[in-house]
């Protein structure tokens, strides 16, 4: 039995859904969001007290890039998220890397430390968070000048960016009904046209519409 918890619109729950769906794997999904059980139980099964958490065969695990490398290695039959060889795998690595600087600033700032926001260190903090983040989007975005970023095929560079580019720039969409978007808003924070542009040669792929729904 494989369980993915998650929160539905979360940018890190969302690539983990586009991973299992590359690898062809079935997974039960139960949203901690909407359910205080199912967030009591992913809780409970690791101690990182984050969203994502796969329980696969009886092992848990969270961290969406920790469960990305665990499929690969756990399922190395089906097609592969990473790919082999030096140079590839380090492009890959360096790409999901700035990913997450960026995804994990928006998050913390817009987010998990919003309360923090009166304190006096605030606004040098943000700053530099905010600084990080935009650096390191714009350094992916200089790379998108093809389809696929790391390697020949489709794997975890590409679903690590097209759910950040989806993410980011569904926000003003949903940030009348979603106030912790509304809050990431007033960051500062710019997604690069060129990642926009990027994101859109691959809305159609099947498996990202099943999550994201048809582009508008």
């Amino acid at each position: 039995m494989r369980v993915l918890y998650q929160f539905s619109t979360s940018v890190f729950s969302r690539r983990t859904r586009l991973a299992l769906a590359h690898k062809g794997l079935d997974v039960e999904l139960r949203d901690a969001r909407a359910d205080a059980a199912h967030l009591a139980d992913a809780h409970r099964l690791t101690p990182l007290r984050t969203m994502p958490v796969l329980v696969d065969e009886g092992r848990a695990l969270g961290d969406s890039c920790a469960i990305a490398q665990y499929l690969d290695l756990a399922y190395p039959d089906r097609p592969a998220l990473w790919p082999r060889g030096a140079e590839p795998a380090h492009e890959a690595l360096s790409i999901t890397t700035a990913i997450d600087v960026a995804m994990n600033a928006l998050v913390d700032m817009g987010t998990r430390n919003w309360e923090l926001r009166r304190d006096p260190s605030w606004d040098a903090v943000l700053s530099e968070r905010m600084r990080r983040a935009q650096t390191a989007i714009d350094w992916v975005a200089a790379k998108a000048t093809r389809p696929i970023l790391a390697g020949d095929a489709w794997g975890a560079a590409e679903i690590w960016t097209l759910s950040a580019a989806l993410w980011v720039s569904g926000m003003p969409a949903r940030a009348k009904s979603a106030p912790l978007v509304a809050q990431i808003l007033t960051l500062g924070f710019r997604l690069p046209d060129a990642l926009v542009t990027w994101a859109k040669q691959h809305e159609t792929r099947p498996e990202v519409q099943a999550i994201y729904g048809a582009p508008a």
